[in-house]
């Protein structure tokens, strides 16, 4: 019998649900059903609306029994994509990979993707198959997945489709995200899928196959920096340690925390800065950080503007500003804004901050959340509520900011092929 045959519906119907013991509803038996075997440790992950397209009735070789609802027998592109590749190998797709699917709750139909999938089902899934790579199929699913691996930092509110094409690394399951667009995403009518959305998709696959052998992770590893790396100073060792580290590194990637968005703004105020320094190999980082409370802080950070030493920073006009007009010193030597080097990737409006090429480069999501609701401005020349934030969790976020800011300059350097 043929590899691929006639698509079961599975519309959300009470005909095909099953009890889900977390919430006491019901979802879809085929939704929460393992397909495969998974040699090569590599798990898709399909949702509605893209199910009809996904779970279908194959024969099962060894029996020749129909296997009902089987996730790898469907007529999906990305299920069509990675047969042919495995074709090619000789190799029998459901001997090498893993597929399951999660269905939106029914009394969560009419709200957007967030956790209204069965997350503790997924969840399970993925930590008892212990996947190298996760292709999630379509925008509710890659919502579903980031929502449990990034519960501090991603929301309903965000687009998922922002994240197709990247390679996501998580620490929750220490596995690489792989977000590809399933054939909703992709038609151009209702019958006909686009060249070009194919062409990503193929790329997408490779992509996230040359991964299939490396975790992103050492084993216990965590994404996030802690405080174990940042040096909090006081204003007795500040300029002393400027000073060292400005001749020993090349490079420094530097942040303020402040008051309000612009220096010119009513009782504009530099609340702390930090600097991560490093080398060309990214090895032995020191990061700085304080705040500024005497006047021997302000000379030295001044110094610091004036030196030659290769500065790094992301959305690098802020910076230039606040030390032109605030500190009255120019930066000295801009090498690096990865803002701007974020559009040569990706040019959607969205994926060039510094939060989501920390998430998308190095897994590292929500450390704004110590900050979040006091960051931001009342009016584009109010204040912030910054200062109500303890001052140990700021200088905390803002070292964090300055460490993804040298770590993605030193990602994007390696992938433009530019020396660093």
């Amino acid at each position: 019998m043929g590899f691929f045959k006639n698509v079961v519906n599975l519309s959300l119907t009470t005909s095909i649900y099953q009890h889900c013991a977390d919430c006491g509803r019901n979802l879809g038996k085929h939704a929460i059903k393992l397909s495969g075997r998974g040699e090569d440790k590599v798990l898709v992950v399909f949702s509605e609306p893209d199910t009809s397209q996904a779970a279908a009735t194959r024969s099962d070789p060894a029996t020749n029994q129909p296997i009902h609802g089987d996730w790898l027998a469907g007529s999906s592109s990305i299920l069509t994509e990675l047969n042919t590749y495995y074709r090619s190998q000789s190799r029998y797709l459901p001997d090498r990979i893993w597929a399951t699917g999660v269905l939106q709750c029914p009394a969560t139909l009419n709200k957007p993707y967030d956790a209204s999938p069965c997350l503790k089902k997924l969840d399970q899934t993925i930590k008892d198959t212990q996947p190298t790579v996760i292709f999630a199929v379509g925008k509710r699913t890659v919502g579903a997945l980031f929502h449990l691996c990034f519960p501090d930092g991603f929301s309903p509110n965000q687009t998922p489709d922002l994240y197709f094409g990247h390679q996501v690394p998580t620490d929750r399951y220490n596995a690489h995200i792989i977000p590809v667009m399933s054939d909703t995403d992709m038609a151009e009518s209702p019958h006909e899928a686009s060249p070009v959305a194919m062409m990503y998709l193929r790329n997408h696959i490779k992509a996230g196959f040359a991964l299939k052998d490396v975790r992103p992770f050492a084993p216990g590893e965590k994404a996030t920096p802690s405080t174990s790396d940042i040096q909090f100073l006081s204003h007795t060792d500040i300029p002393s340690k400027l000073k060292e580290y400005c001749a020993k590194y090349r490079y420094a990637a530097f942040d303020y925390e402040t008051t309000t968005l612009h220096p010119e703004a009513k009782n504009a105020r530099v609340l702390t800065a930090s600097v991560c320094f490093g080398n060309s190999d990214g090895k032995d980082l020191q990061t700085v950080v304080f705040p500024f409370t005497n006047s021997s802080t302000y000379t030295a950070w001044r110094e610091f503007l004036a030196n030659p030493i290769h500065k790094l920073g992301a959305n690098i006009k802020f910076e230039t500003r606040w030390s032109t007009v605030y500190f009255q010193q120019p930066v000295v030597h801009w090498a690096w804004d990865v803002c701007v080097a974020g559009h040569i990737f990706d040019c959607q409006t969205g994926t060039a901050s510094l939060k989501f090429l920390a998430t998308v480069f190095f897994g590292v999501c929500g450390y704004d959340k110590m900050v979040e609701g006091f960051i931001e401005s009342d009016g584009e020349y109010g204040e912030n509520k910054l200062t109500q934030v303890p001052l140990q969790d700021l200088m905390t976020y803002n070292a964090i900011d300055s460490i993804m800011t040298f770590k993605v300059a030193q990602k994007q350097h390696r992938l433009l092929k530019r020396k660093f």
